[in-house]
């Protein structure tokens, strides 16, 4: 689950938020007590909630992220 951890974070520091939510789960499927993909996977969501909401109050024109 190390590796899977790993590639999650790479994704948010890349800004690729989807996808590190998406490896998360998959950590989080294995490790339903890993806090550090718990609290990633959070934080991914909320950036991504967020970028929907912005794209959705401009009707998809901000380059917000």
């Amino acid at each position: 689950t190390a590796s899977l951890l790993e590639l999650g974070t790479t994704f948010f520091t890349a800004g690729q938020y989807q996808t590190a939510a998406d490896w998360m789960q998959k950590v989080i499927a294995l490790e339903p007590a890993n806090i550090k993909a718990l609290l990633a996977l959070g934080a991914a969501n909320v950036v991504v909630a967020a970028f929907q909401d912005v794209k959705a109050d401009d009707g998809g024109t901000s380059a917000w992220i």
